[in-house]
């Protein structure tokens, strides 16, 4: 979208776009007030550049608020792996788990 308003003054724009997997093709973009926005499920807008830049911008937040709450997700996931891995340890050699340990001498319970 940068690009298109930067080439606004200039000459036409050529760009590379996918025909199909693996298969590209040149267009030449002359200067336009609307741009056609690809939503999925055979479903394709035409909007202006700015409303395109909007709701652009907008699904950018939303994928990195996203991404965020998977990293955090993922962090559980590996701390959880690590626990059960160390409690397997613990089952397969018969004597205390180190976290149970920890645990009972910090809540003052016998082991």
């Amino acid at each position: 979208m940068k690009l298109l308003a930067q080439q606004r003054d200039l000459q036409a724009l050529l760009a590379d776009f996918e025909v199909s997997e693996g298969i590209y093709s040149q267009a030449r973009i002359e200067d336009t007030d609307s741009v056609c926005l690809w939503l999925g499920a055979n479903v394709m807008l035409e909007c202006s550049c700015e409303e395109a830049t909007t709701l652009l911008q907008k699904n950018l937040e939303n994928a990195k608020a996203s991404l965020e709450v998977l990293v955090a997700d993922l962090q559980f996931i590996r701390d959880q792996v690590t626990i059960m891995q160390v409690s397997q340890n613990d089952l397969e050699l018969g004597g205390p788990c180190l976290f149970q340990a920890v645990y009972c001498v910090s809540f003052g319970s016998v082991y």
